[in-house]
């Protein structure tokens, strides 16, 4: 069964959203309701999951429009096209989105909506990880014949659509001044008063209202979404093509990959004990207990060629993986007592301890450092000298 989504937005975050299933084999409503604002439209992630959604937005908020090309050089003219309408906007066209519609001749529709607008409707729908393939203005949505007007209401407005890209939405008190508006002008310029083809029930004595099928405004909405004039979904806010989707996919697989590798290069030497930590943040890991060890920076690109050079430093080459993970057991010591440096390290692998050379600016840096470690290891202290306001000296540390 070939089911589309068709949601209707409003202008603001906090207006009622509605929404219907439609199947198109079945010709049939498979479910519809609305919801209180655009922060429930999570509620119909699950059913958008792998079907079409169309989405409608309040003709009210934009403005659809005409104008009219030079003779020649449309394909210039339209590139041009925000500063002809400059003057007629009242806002800067920068902050503006416009989207050509069907051209007659040198007659081109346009429809325009402050990029605020489509980025707020965007990001509601990313949100609610609902992905649209098209963005389209309700009215535009109803069907059309030529010097035909059709009608619909909606929340207690109505939608009129009146050319192939023209269409509004005005308040039901204002319908009748519209119509005679119309009537008047059609009367001067010597043409047929269009027939309005009404899909909710209308009185309008001064027009020829033909009464549609009645059916429910959002179902007629959502069957004349696709044939719609214009999508919204051009220019910046073009959705990304398909494959691009999936090389993004890949991209982060392959960044993931790297990482790995590096990881697996650097680490070469070092029993892994944290097998749970992600990769990223175990190359992190490294990076930052090389510092506190050896009070230095790893240059780029050669951090395990400098970790086994001091590894063998430390003891021969042996015992490279207690030191690191005496020292990661450590990070949150150092952390809160950032006074405290280490000048030096040494690992004796046949007695178990590390011994570390640290200064500090007085000796309260030091026994803080002392008691946040005995938490884990056996401490002890050797010789301490105070030599221009510095305290300098040995603290060795063993696993229990």
């Amino acid at each position: 069964m070939s089911e589309q989504v068709t949601i209707r937005l409003g202008r603001d975050y906090d207006q009622p959203i509605q929404w219907l299933v439609y199947s198109s084999t079945e010709d049939e409503v498979i479910a519809s309701g609305e919801i209180a604002n655009a922060e429930e439209l999570n509620q119909l992630t699950e059913r958008c999951a792998g079907k079409t959604v169309d989405v409608l937005v309040p003709a009210s908020s934009l403005t659809l429009t005409t104008v009219t090309l030079p003779e020649k050089g449309h394909r210039q003219a339209l590139k041009a096209l925000p500063f002809m309408l400059e003057e007629e906007l009242a806002q800067d066209v920068e902050q503006l989105h416009f989207v050509v519609g069907p051209i007659e001749g040198n007659q081109a529709s346009v429809a325009v909506v402050a990029k605020q607008l489509m980025a707020g409707w965007l990001a509601w729908l990313a949100d609610a990880e609902i992905s649209a393939r098209r963005i389209v203005v309700d009215a535009l949505a109803l069907p059309w014949q030529p010097q035909q007007w059709s009608m619909v209401e909606m929340d207690g407005q109505w939608l009129i659509r009146q050319q192939q890209a023209i269409a509004l939405a005005v308040d039901k008190s204002w319908l009748t001044m519209i119509a005679a508006k119309t009537v008047a002008h059609c009367a001067e310029q010597e043409v047929d008063t269009p027939v309005v083809a009404a899909y909710s029930p209308l009185d309008l004595p001064m027009m020829d209202v033909q009464q549609q099928t009645l059916e429910l405004p959002m179902l007629t909405l959502a069957k004349g979404a696709a044939s719609a004039p214009m999508n919204l979904l051009v220019g910046e806010f073009a959705p990304k093509r398909e494959y691009f989707k999936h090389i993004q996919v890949w991209k982060k697989v392959a960044a993931v990959l790297v990482v790995c590798f590096v990881l697996g290069v650097i680490n070469n030497g070092i029993q892994w004990y944290r097998y749970s930590q992600q990769a990223q943040q175990t190359q992190q890991q490294s990076i930052d207990i090389y510092k506190k060890m050896f009070n230095s920076t790893p240059r780029a690109g050669l951090l395990r060629t400098q970790i086994d050079s001091k590894l063998r430093e430390l003891q021969g080459g042996q015992g490279g993986s207690q030191v690191f993970a005496i020292m990661d057991t450590l990070d949150p010591a150092f952390d809160k007592v950032p006074q405290l440096k280490l000048t030096g390290i040494r690992y004796d692998a046949n007695r178990g301890e590390l011994r570390l050379s640290i200064k500090a600016p007085n000796f309260s840096q030091v026994e803080q450092f002392e008691q946040l470690a005995k938490e884990d290891f056996q401490v002890s202290t050797g010789s301490m000298n105070n030599s221009d306001e510095l305290i300098t000296g040995t603290i060795t540390i063993k696993e229990f």
